[in-house]
């Protein structure tokens, strides 16, 4: 028997959350402009309001090395429990594994 799931939630990447001035004020006189942050960020789609946040990697913009997230991250229930996990990968060449409350569960380090 297929087991469905109820997902009310959309995970999606940090990149596009302080585009909205609304988001930015949280910042205060932070210049984001001179960093590049990772994160994963869960809304509840019911209520339209942010479940969750878990940072991942944090650079400046002027580095080498930028702390990019550049794809979608995945969701799959990796234990059986019932609950999707998130897994995603970043430029730092860091692979997260997050629980479905952004725990971290598992970090590999690829390069």
């Amino acid at each position: 028997m297929n087991k469905y799931m109820n997902i009310n939630a959309l995970v999606q990447d940090f990149n596009r959350y302080y585009d909205n001035q609304e988001h930015l004020k949280e910042l205060g006189d932070i210049d984001i402009g001179k960093y590049v942050a990772g994160a994963i960020v869960v809304f509840n789609l019911d209520t339209k309001q942010v479940k969750w946040t878990t940072p991942l990697d944090l650079s400046t913009d002027a580095g080498n090395f930028r702390a990019y997230i550049y794809s979608s991250p995945t969701v799959v229930d990796l234990d059986g429990d019932g609950n999707l996990d998130i897994l995603v990968g970043t430029s730092f060449g860091l692979f997260y594994v997050l629980d479905h409350h952004g725990n971290l569960l598992r970090l590999e380090f690829f390069f």
